[in-house]
């Protein structure tokens, strides 16, 4: 899936962006794994898996680490639209991202 969109800073100033994501289902599980694929589909870096935890989200069972930031992941969905809410914790980063799906 290509993600193209826009972040929305406090002070409103509008920045673009694009990021490619490859969601799996694991059918035995029941669990997703995310992977982004920024340096192609060949090379996944893999974030997390997602589980079930209510009938309508889905959250990270573990953490993403990326240098000395902590990413989790949650999804929260109906049936016209999904959000993914990150997480981000780290020595410079208390952050929580919002991507809408509709």
């Amino acid at each position: 899936m290509i993600l193209k969109g826009f972040w929305k800073r406090e002070n409103e100033q509008q920045l673009n962006f694009s990021n490619v994501f490859r969601w799996t289902l694991d059918k035995f599980t029941g669990v997703i794994s995310l992977e982004h694929l920024r340096h192609g589909p060949n090379n996944p870096v893999f974030l997390f898996y997602l589980a079930p935890t209510t009938e309508n989200s889905l959250s990270s069972i573990d953490a993403h680490f990326c240098e000395e930031d902590s990413y989790f992941g949650q999804i929260y969905f109906d049936k016209y639209s999904l959000k993914l809410t990150w997480r981000i914790i780290g020595p410079k980063k208390n952050e929580e991202l919002d991507y809408y799906y509709v």
